[in-house]
């Protein structure tokens, strides 16, 4: 795992290599193990280049690895961040049509892909990946990102230049970007809590969607599509037991591609459905002593998942590496990790993932986790709460108000998703179908909660614009065949591309951890999307058919187990330690340095929260992350 940046300039003027080494040491946190520039200087009508490389080194340790990296005359040029686990399968294709390969690295299959196949090469690649190939001969400059976007890949273009960059942060330092915030994405942000690709936080800024490639040349960028998920209706007639046996087959596969290492690997394990029946696969590839699973536990109950991963662990044998947390231990990293997010993102579940991460990284340099299953399998509530949702839509809309307004006016429990919080936050989307409704039940601030809050002249910038009318035009114009498949494509095309796999890369790679996701394996995901809904969902159960593939490999208790998200209890925080931080950040002076939202609307949910008379933990975390990043990223 790695960092990537690069610089383009069409008009073949000289790229500034001391711009180029900031923004490649700025990922520095991505790859400790090494560092590589490299300026390919243009003439005779052809564009310049620039491109930058921080190395985690994984597969080849040796110096034959570094990058960036070329062919063999030097005309192609590769910087690479990710893992392209079907290397070894397309490494003897390459070979037999006459490429020489100087190393085992998968990057070098890339590069002789490309020469082989030009941009076609990235739908033989089967892995997590962001990288740039630039082709010196032609001048064209080909950015590819991984199906599920894995590893994120932002740019910048005008009609001249292009930048590149693995994170926002070392992209704006690239002194013609222009650090003012967009606006639109700002309501983008207020409604998703992060701010879905294709677009950015910064003005003229974007990020190259997850299954697709950004194409440049002669200062023109044109983005294709070359991977959508499969939904489709093909194994309808395919009974439980024969589905399981199929998940099964392809599980083992996936978590043995991903065991390729030349570094010491070990399991994210927290005892829910998704990293046990990784786990139990796993010690079919290795003696279970050899396994390393880490977990981290809570002091407050409500939050700690320890005592399941315990048992997992117990029962199949591995080396358990455990550590329990208390509150002060997320509050003093804190501070850092706001200081780490190089886009905002309002995930408060990114303070255990860090302090997993860096648990982690103590013993081993990769590790495998469960990224994907609750997406693919129907396991998140909303997906339960579909059924219900459809007997409600029959009742009058002014009834359903008036339930909505009695839901909010309870206090919502501190715990970690309490049963009230959990009704309003299902009662508040039954105004809205398909995508929207779904993005109506995650999100901190709907249109019109976002009207009162911003300042008037936000107000008039994003006047007419609705953010829910991006879902409607992207899932409007797919057809599913049913809602189970809906429901899967937004939580697999939004919440987990821009918020799960973004939160788990940054936290992860800030402590140089490569995390690997076996449920997202291209056969794997191609084949859960093509179940049919009743062994994903039935009735109230979630993930029928993985309950059934655990049922003989881990306690009952385990393959019986809810859906518990990795929370903190960032209510009572708020009220208690975080109470600094949220007068500090929201205050009217804060809020001033730039005219985005209304000083009083703010300090009414500020009031609120504290008094006790709502939880409004979602809408002040979302605004705290907002301001905490504009301070450093855009003051």
């Amino acid at each position: 795992m790695c960092g990537i940046a690069g610089i383009l300039h069409a008009d073949a003027r000289p790229v500034d290599d001391a711009v180029l080494d900031a923004m490649t040491d700025a990922l520095a946190h991505r790859g400790p193990d090494g560092r590589g520039t490299r300026i390919l200087p243009g003439g005779g009508g052809r564009a310049s280049a620039g491109l930058g490389h921080r190395r985690l080194a994984i597969v080849d340790l040796s110096e034959r690895g570094a990058q960036p990296m070329c062919n063999e005359d030097g005309t192609i040029w590769l910087t690479f961040n990710g893992e392209i686990y079907n290397h070894q399968s397309i490494r003897p294709v390459l070979e037999d049509r006459g490429h020489d390969f100087a190393s085992r690295t998968d990057s070098e299959v890339i590069i002789h892909a490309y020469e082989e196949w030009g941009k076609d090469c990235v739908r033989r690649l089967d892995g997590m990946f962001a990288f740039a190939v630039w082709d010196c001969a032609r001048g064209e400059l080909l950015l590819a990102r991984d199906r599920w976007g894995k590893k994120p890949l932002h740019y910048w273009a005008d009609n001249q230049s292009l930048a590149f960059a693995s994170e926002l942060g070392a992209l704006l330092l690239a002194p013609q970007i222009p650090r003012r915030v967009d606006v639109h994405s700002l309501s983008r942000f207020l409604l998703h809590e992060y701010v879905p690709a294709p677009h950015s936080i910064i003005e003229g800024a974007a990020k190259v969607p997850a299954g697709h490639m950004l194409l440049w040349s002669g200062g023109t960028p044109r983005i294709e599509r070359y991977f959508e998920p499969p939904f489709v209706d093909a194994y309808a007639d395919l009974s439980l037991p024969e589905a399981t046996a199929r998940l099964e087959g392809l599980l083992k596969a996936a978590v043995e591609k991903r065991l390729m290492s030349d570094v010491p690997l070990g399991i994210f394990l927290s005892g829910g459905l998704d990293s046990s029946a990784i786990t139990s696969l796993m010690a079919e590839c290795l003696p279970p002593q050899d396994i390393r699973t880490f977990s981290i536990g809570f002091k407050e109950q409500s939050f700690d998942e320890s005592p399941h991963a315990r048992a997992v662990a117990s029962a199949i044998g591995t080396r358990h590496h455990e550590r329990l947390l208390t509150p002060q231990a997320m509050l003093d990293i804190l501070p850092g990790v706001l200081d780490s997010l190089s886009e905002p993102m309002a995930d408060p579940s990114i303070l255990p993932t860090s302090l997993l991460s860096a648990f982690t990284r103590e013993h081993v340099t990769v590790a495998l986790g469960g990224d994907g299953g609750d997406e693919l399998l129907a396991g998140y509530d909303p997906f339960r709460a579909l059924t219900p949702a459809r007997l409600l839509d029959a009742l009058p809309r002014g009834l359903m108000r008036l339930a909505t307004r009695a839901a909010y006016a309870v206090p919502a429990s501190e715990r970690n998703m309490g049963l009230v919080f959990k009704v309003q936050r299902f009662l508040r989307g039954m105004g809205y179908t398909g995508c929207q409704r779904q993005q109506a039940w995650l999100s901190a601030f709907l249109r019109e909660e976002q009207q009162p809050l911003l300042h008037p002249d936000a107000q008039d910038a994003v006047a007419g614009f609705d953010p829910l009318d991006d879902l409607a035009a992207d899932c409007g114009a797919r057809h599913f065949a049913s809602d189970i498949d809906m429901a899967s494509y937004f939580y697999l095309r939004y919440y987990m591309a821009g918020h799960i796999l973004a939160k788990v890369d940054q936290a992860s790679m800030s402590h140089s951890l490569e995390v690997r996701a076996p449920f997202l394996d291209t056969d794997l995901a191609a084949f859960a999307c093509a179940l049919p809904p009743r062994h994903r969902l039935r009735g109230m159960t979630s993930k029928v058919i993985l309950r059934r593939l655990l049922r003989d490999r881990v306690p009952r208790s385990i393959a019986a187990r809810g859906k518990k998200g990795f929370g903190i209890p960032l209510a009572a925080w708020l009220r208690g330690p975080l109470r600094p931080l949220v007068e500090d950040t929201l205050s009217p002076r804060a809020l001033a340095a730039e005219p985005l939202f209304n000083t009083k609307a703010v300090r009414a949910i500020v009031d609120e929260h504290m008094s006790g008379r709502r939880d409004r933990r979602k809408e002040l975390w979302t605004l705290i992350c907002f301001q905490s990043w504009k301070r450093r990223f855009c003051p």
